[in-house]
């Protein structure tokens, strides 16, 4: 039955690998320079799922309905699968998942069985529920360097043309822009037009009229993900509240401790790009 559910579980991871790749989410997982050989990988794992489930199936079939009739007749683990048959109660079948795993192994439920149980039932949740972003949430238990990025070709550029128009540059460009030059006084009254979502990190002491517009900015996966970003002062009677996404409009400008600050003329709450992260 092991096998049963790692063939199923296998298929599933790649699976969910494919069609994160072809909606365009995979950028809100891994860097885009890992795409081709995620997707390759996922394909394979597709293939290679498929194939043990029916060699299984036709090798194994006698000892699979036996082994069937013995887990329905365990009543614990007949209830995990029956909850486990219905997304709209998948947390509670991944609770007694879960609890089936830890508990002491009295009633002859092999664990191993469990534990593949457990994590096609992730795998499962994924492929219902929308992917997403990151959120401040996560920003908060990560270090945070908010202002430091390592410069890139393209940032490179906007450095070296930074005496033309700013309003194209973007969170990441400004934020190298300052580790290249971090003179405060140097960006006052240059315009300014980046989008992001609406972060309040507690280490900062932000006062309520201010707020950070931030990206998460990747190496190589979501696991080394960490924020940066930009002071900015919010406009009075803001509805706005954290992970909102906003585009905002303003002039650079310096609070009353002479430290760098958005001017906010405009906030304009936006849905959550494509690629919301920083590469």
């Amino acid at each position: 039955m092991n096998k049963l559910i790692s063939s199923v579980t296998l298929m599933g991871m790649g699976l969910y690998g494919i069609l994160l790749f072809n909606a365009n989410k995979l950028g809100l997982y891994i860097h885009p320079r890992f795409f081709e050989e995620s997707y390759i990988a996922s394909i394979v794992a597709f293939i290679i799922g498929i194939i043990s489930l029916v060699y299984f199936i036709y090798t194994e079939k006698n000892k699979l309905i036996i082994q069937i009739k013995q887990i329905v007749n365990n009543r614990i683990l007949m209830i995990a699968v029956l909850l486990g048959l219905s997304f709209f109660i998948n947390s509670i079948f991944l609770i007694v998942a879960a609890l089936v795993v830890l508990m002491p192994n009295k009633n002859g439920i092999p664990k191993e069985f469990a534990s593949a149980l457990l994590t096609l039932g992730i795998i499962s949740i994924g492929l219902f529920l929308p992917a997403k972003g990151l959120s401040s949430i996560t920003a908060s238990q990560r270090s945070i360097d908010l202002n430091s990025i390592n410069l890139t070709q393209d940032t490179i550029s906007a450095v070296q043309n930074f005496s033309k128009s700013t309003t194209n540059f973007s969170l990441g460009d400004w934020i190298a822009m300052q580790n290249f030059n971090p003179d405060p006084e140097f960006y006052v009254d240059k315009e300014v037009k980046v989008s992001g979502f609406l972060y309040k990190p507690t280490n900062l002491n932000l006062n309520t009229e201010t707020a950070v517009v931030a990206r998460f900015i990747i190496t190589c996966c979501a696991v080394d993900a960490r924020p940066v970003g930009l002071r900015m002062q919010l406009i009075e009677d803001s509805d706005l509240k954290p992970d909102d996404w906003i585009e905002v409009i303003g002039k650079f400008g310096l609070d009353k401790n002479n430290e760098l600050i958005i001017l906010a003329e405009n906030i304009n709450k936006i849905s959550e790009p494509t690629n919301p992260y920083i590469y």
